[in-house]
C-alpha cells in the first residue's frame, strides 16, 4: 500500500522494496542480505552492515533488497 509521506509517524513499522523512496529517517529492524539503499548524493548503492548501523536516512532509495525499519523522525 501506498501512503502520502505527511501521513507517515513516529514509531510506525515500514516495509520498504527495491525502488521505494525512504519517507522519513528510521532504524533498520530486518532485512534481506542483498539489502542496499541509493543515496541521491553517491552514484553507488551504499552496502553497510545495517546490523551494526542501523541507520536508514529519508530520502534515500532502495537499490537492492526489502527491509523493516522503525520511524524515529519525520520532517
Amino acid at each position: 500500500m501506498q501512503i502520502s509521506t505527511s501521513q507517515v509517524t513516529v514509531g510506525e513499522i515500514m516495509i520498504l522494496k527495491t525502488g521505494d523512496r525512504v519517507p522519513a529517517d528510521g532504524l533498520f529492524i530486518k532485512g534481506s542480505s542483498s539489502f542496499k539503499l541509493d543515496d541521491v548524493e553517491n552514484e553507488d548503492p551504499i552496502g553497510m552492515d545495517y546490523n551494526r548501523f542501523p541507520a536508514i536516512h529519508g530520502g534515500t532509495e532502495v537499490a537492492v533488497g526489502d527491509c523493516q525499519m522503525i520511524v524515529i523522525s519525520v520532517g
